[in-house]
């Protein structure tokens, strides 16, 4: 019988389930990964869905946005918790999760590695938040106290080492990726998916997907409705794009433009490969943001031409995605692009070294546990 290795405390300021933005879905690869050697207890935020994993034993944080900065309930249980069960190892799963993390470490000695998702201050500042100082401050102090830093690029590594002076040799880069076996074998009934998405027979499908309550989302939907739809629509009046994502309702709500004809806002979706599958190309028109995007990556693994900003495909590695990923700063030239890449064959076969480099069960192998 082969007995776990480490007891980890896993922290998420983010739900478990459903696996509908990439913080979360970098998670739960994670502790996949973790529970085939390991016991793990999983903290996360309460939600009315939760998606168990085998073996895995749940601890819920407060719907309270504010509580997953710090709550002193919470933490008065986890450090009860490290000390009864003997805890090894806690994870930081993400900046929020931050002061819990140090406040245990420094309570009960044990090591903490931080898996920093995005250099969230960068996201921030991009973004005009007034609070990215106080977010720069907040992972600086996470930083200092990990034993191990893990992020997703060499571009969030360069920003770590030269910006919050953390040493080189403290962070690993693992990538974001996807289940790249299981998205290429998923079978997709695609005239039904497009007929429920609003599309009609000879219509072409330009996907863009992600939550509309994440800004860099919100921000890339104003310009595809301002800039990208009606260029298409000029250019390609039989392409329709599909936005899908949380968030839908608040967002129109805010709108004051009429939405062009060729733009279908269709809200979350069950299965969203199915959606990738279904469409011509994504699009991926991001202005803000900082870290990878999982989206561009599931895109290319299931087979879809991506094109994106530059901001949108940075810290990817642009030689081993090769012609699956088109950059385009200019409104002009994107919409040029969408137009030239619909006359082509839409399936892009992901490359073996896309595979090997972009896996979860490649990518999670390389993962630093500190003892």
């Amino acid at each position: 019988m082969n007995i776990p290795s480490k007891k980890i405390l896993v922290l998420s300021p983010f739900e478990s389930w459903p696996l509908s933005q990439g913080s979360i879905v970098r998670t739960h690869f994670m502790a996949t990964h973790l529970l085939k050697s390991n016991s793990i207890w999983f903290v996360f935020r309460k939600s009315a869905v939760t998606h168990t994993l085998p073996t895995q034993q749940d601890i819920t944080n407060s719907r309270n946005r504010f509580a997953q900065l710090f709550n002193p309930f919470l933490f008065a249980r986890l450090w009860r918790l490290v000390r009864r069960e003997h805890i090894s190892l806690i994870i930081v799963s993400q900046i929020w999760s931050g002061w819990h993390g140090v406040l245990l470490k420094l309570c009960t000695g044990r090591p903490l590695l931080f898996d920093d998702h995005n250099v969230e201050y960068l996201r921030l500042r991009r973004m005009g938040s007034i609070v990215w100082p106080l977010v720069a401050l907040l992972e600086f102090i996470v930083c200092r106290a990990a034993d191990a830093i893990v992020c997703v690029s060499d571009v969030d590594k360069g920003h770590l080492v030269k910006n919050l002076h953390v040493t080189d040799d403290k962070v690993t880069v693992l990538v974001n990726g996807a289940n790249v076996n299981q998205l290429l074998k998923s079978p997709v009934p695609v005239d039904v998916i497009r007929a429920k998405l609003g599309l009609v027979a000879g219509e072409r499908m330009v996907l863009f997907f992600g939550s509309l309550q994440h800004r860099p989302n919100a921000q890339a939907a104003r310009i595809i409705l301002q800039e990208i739809a009606p260029r298409l629509l000029r250019s390609n009046p039989e392409a329709k794009i599909v936005i899908a994502g949380l968030g839908r309702v608040s967002f129109l709500s805010k709108q004051r433009d009429d939405i062009p004809e060729n733009v279908n806002f269709v809200g979350f979706v069950d299965d969203v490969t199915a959606v990738i599958k279904s469409a011509d190309l994504v699009i991926v028109p991001l202005t803000a943001g900082s870290g990878t995007r999982y989206k561009i990556i599931e895109s290319i693994a299931c087979g879809r031409r991506v094109i994106s900003t530059s901001i949108g495909a940075e810290g990817l590695q642009q030689h081993i995605l090769g012609e699956a990923l088109i950059i385009c700063d200019d409104w002009d030239a994107f919409a040029q692009q969408i137009a030239e890449n619909l006359t082509k064959e839409r399936e892009v076969p992901p490359t073996p070294a896309f595979m090997q480099t972009y896996d979860w069960d490649v990518i999670w192998q390389n993962l630093p546990l500190p003892d």
